[in-house]
């Protein structure tokens, strides 16, 4: 899955630099894929400020000549073209901004949709390291930030260092002593901002930082908003979050306190290099007239107006570097498994289902082996019912048939094909996972069912409802397939949510299906009916349960006890009583657990 007609971003194009930080250097490798419009909107800004140059001297010459009693001819040729030069001025602002804010905003849409490819590519060994709400605010808030780079700062700092010295050299021209003075002051107006740069890359890093964990405290309360409201540690979360909003208030105000130092600076020296300026004009300079000195001025001022632009813009620069160190970092960061095969859905081989041969896997920094050597086989047709006591390899061994990982030693094939030699899509059309946590969108009901094939016929998809007993969920619906089920099937209850992702994997026709304990929210009767329905669609499609529940093992097929990462018995319910000691202790917890339900004589 990629974003349509952008490229993907391919990780290792960007080295870190010297402070280990790659922000700045993917800001300049996104801009060369947008040369040409970066250049338009370039040129429409120098005009842009070119022309509030021109409008200042014109509105100068105007007065001026006013003050020195010119004819009325003269006073209105020169309003005329002051005015001229206003009119042009707010064209040229208009297509500016036209111009700066479509690249930024094409950008931005570029920027994440590589951010959701790299959710892809990094799921789900992402997932359990990293808070969801971390995620959220790189994807939105850290790659909005970035529109200031590309929509003002760096079009101001071109348009800066274009046209102010141009200004000054006409200004040389003019009269070189306020030549001098303005030069000068602008080399002042610049110390702020180069003396407090350090002071700006650590308020814009800690910024952004205490902003993203912020925003994951939020995302955290807003989730389980049921559970903080109603449990007593809850207050101690909305606590948390207080104080990541404390913090976030006394870090922004003391960025806003530097970025008003530093402008302070900078329009002090430009009002004391305008007093100086008025000064050499009306003191030091021989009999100028009013033309002369108001020239001047509006010279003076004219050189100024682009560099008040840019320290605008830039009062913000750590904050938009270190969004982009937040951004790239991500981007930058390699998949889990790669993706390097070629293979699709239509390379298997219909006659085999799952292999499993040798295979081992241990979580990095652990010493025992989450799988030592397993070897399982699943026919298609077949259904095979994988359990074990907790932390005995069942759930790890089902994120590897999905590849969310690849184990260390052995081979997983799906048709006779390693998985490895799958395209990451192609696999995900071939082996399909139901977790036991269902996350269903605020859509409709036939719209999360779609999830897993949107073109899918109406009548076919109605044979699914059927199959997976959502028939009776769906009549009872105000809009039936149509009606929205709310913030993660809030309108549903756990069962039929079960069924939704059962009938979800059920669309894709998947030649594997992973079932994490699909049926535990079900009660017997349904969980009954929708092992029958199953049943029905199971030709062709090797089918592993990872159970707990004894009566979906005893429906199964085939039953694979696992312990400590090693298949230790496999059989049928029957046989593995009679033969397996885990296997019985297994059966015989969940037995003594019902019984403990059931009342004593």
């Amino acid at each position: 899955m990629s974003a349509v007609g952008a490229a993907q971003w391919e990780p290792g194009r960007l080295a870190p630099d010297v402070a280990g930080r790659r922000g700045l250097r993917g800001l300049w490798v996104v801009l060369g894929r947008h040369r040409l419009p970066f250049v338009l909107s370039a040129v429409a800004g120098v005009f842009t400020r070119g022309l509030g140059a021109a409008t200042l001297v014109l509105g100068a010459v105007l007065l001026g000549t006013a003050l020195e009693g010119g004819s009325g001819r003269e006073v209105v040729g020169w309003g005329v073209a002051a005015a001229a030069a206003v009119l042009l001025r707010a064209v040229a602002l208009w297509l500016e901004a036209h111009l700066s804010h479509e690249l930024a905003y094409r950008i931005l849409a570029e920027v994440r949709m590589w951010l959701f490819d790299a959710f892809v590519r990094l799921a789900p060994g992402r997932r359990g390291r990293h808070r969801s709400g971390d995620d959220v605010s790189a994807a939105m808030d850290d790659s909005q930030a970035m529109e200031m780079f590309y929509a003002h700062s760096l079009l101001y700092a071109v348009v800066a260092a274009i046209l102010s010295p141009m200004v000054v050299i006409v200004l040389f021209v003019v009269d070189p002593v306020s030549g001098v003075i303005v030069l000068f002051g602008a080399a002042v107006a610049g110390i702020g901002p180069l003396l407090l740069r350090r002071a700006n890359h650590r308020d814009g890093h800690e910024l952004r930082s205490a902003l993203a964990r912020l925003n994951a405290d939020v995302v955290d309360i807003v989730d389980g908003l049921a559970e903080v409201t109603a449990l007593p540690g809850g207050n101690q979360l909305v606590q948390r979050l207080v104080g990541s909003g404390h913090r976030t208030a006394r870090l922004q105000a003391r960025q806003s306190a530097r970025a008003a130092l530093e402008q302070g600076l900078a329009y002090a020296a430009s009002a004391i290099t305008l007093v100086a300026v008025v000064g050499w004009q009306l003191l030091g300079r021989d009999s100028p007239g009013p033309v002369a000195v108001l020239v001047v001025v509006a010279l003076t001022l004219a050189t100024f107006d682009p560099l008040h632009t840019l320290l605008a813009a830039t009062k913000v620069w750590g904050v938009t570097t270190a969004a982009a160190d937040r951004v790239f970092d991500l981007l930058e960061q390699p998949a889990a498994v790669p993706d390097a095969g070629t293979a699709g859905r239509g390379d298997l081989d219909p006659d085999r289902g799952l292999e499993i041969r040798g295979v081992r896997f241990s979580y990095p920094g652990s010493a025992t082996p989450a799988l030592d050597g397993v070897d399982l086989e699943i026919r298609p047709g077949e259904t095979v019912a994988l359990v074990g006591h907790s932390g005995a390899g069942k759930s790890t061994l089902a994120h590897l048939v999905a590849r969310m990982s690849d184990p260390d030693d052995g081979t997983i094939l799906v048709g006779g094909i390693e998985i490895t030699a799958l395209a990451q899509r192609e696999l995900h059309r071939a082996v399909v996972t139901v977790p036991q946590d269902v996350l269903l969108m605020h859509d409709t009901l036939a719209a999360n069912l779609r999830l897993g094939r949107p073109e899918l016929a109406d009548e076919v998809l109605a044979d699914i409802v059927t199959t997976v007993g959502l028939d009776s969920v769906v009549e009872r619906l105000p809009s039936g397939l149509d009606t929205v089920v709310g913030d993660r099937g809030a309108r549903l209850s756990g069962g039929e949510r079960q069924r939704v992702a059962l009938a979800r994997a059920l669309v894709r026709a998947p030649a594997v299906l992973v079932v994490d304990e699909g049926t535990s929210m079900l009660d017997a009767l349904s969980e009954q009916e929708l092992r029958a329905s199953m049943a029905e669609g199971a030709a062709g499609r090797a089918t592993l349960l990872i159970a707990h529940r004894l009566s979906t093992v005893v429906a199964a097929d085939r039953v694979v006890v696992l312990e400590r990462g090693r298949v230790v018995a496999t059989g049928k319910h029957p046989e593995l009583l009679a033969g397996s000691a885990t296997y019985r202790h297994l059966v015989l917890d969940q037995w003594r657990g019902l019984q403990e339900l059931l009342p004593r004589d």
